[in-house]
């Protein structure tokens, strides 16, 4: 394993010298999206070494979850819940944004996202069980619509990208 990726979000200063010490070479766990409390914050001494990676002094890398600007809003547009509820030609149109301006996207997904047969916590809270759930059904089709509309593209690890 040579990335981290914290639950939720939450990375923060504190943590990237465990992971350091651990071994890691990169995390991808930031995203500058502040409506949520859970997400993490990274102040601190990071340099853009080149369009969506920061590097800080020890040479770790944090390649940020990205977000795209939508009528002066920022929208998360990493993958995850986003992707389930963003209608697939809007979130290929969005990817195709972040590929013109910086030849690079990060896209992340969940493999619970692709289970419409996973049990149903009832207990939930709306807002949670919403969140968790929306789209799953027909999530598995619309990733191979985003594969086949990307098809053009070289997919590749975020430590393959990180060494070139």
């Amino acid at each position: 394993m040579k990335g981290y990726r914290a639950p939720s979000f939450s990375i923060n200063e504190h943590l990237i010298p465990a992971l350091v010490k651990a071994g890691f070479s990169y995390d991808s766990s930031y995203n500058d999206f502040t409506i949520h409390s859970r997400y993490g914050a990274l102040p601190g001494s990071w340099t853009q070494e080149r369009p969506g990676f920061l590097i800080n002094q020890n040479g770790f890398y944090e390649i940020p979850v990205r977000n795209l600007s939508l009528l002066g809003r920022k929208v998360p547009w990493g993958g995850g819940g986003y992707f389930r509820i963003i209608p697939g030609w809007l979130f290929n149109r969005g990817v195709e944004r972040f590929l013109t301006e910086n030849h690079t996207y990060l896209f992340y997904c969940h493999p619970w996202e692709f289970d419409p047969g996973q049990p149903k916590v009832k207990s939930l809270r709306f807002d949670y069980r919403f969140r968790h759930y929306v789209n799953i059904s027909g999530n598995l089709s619309k990733l191979e619509g985003f594969l086949r509309h990307f098809s053009g593209c070289r997919f590749m690890t975020c430590s393959e990208l990180i060494s070139e």
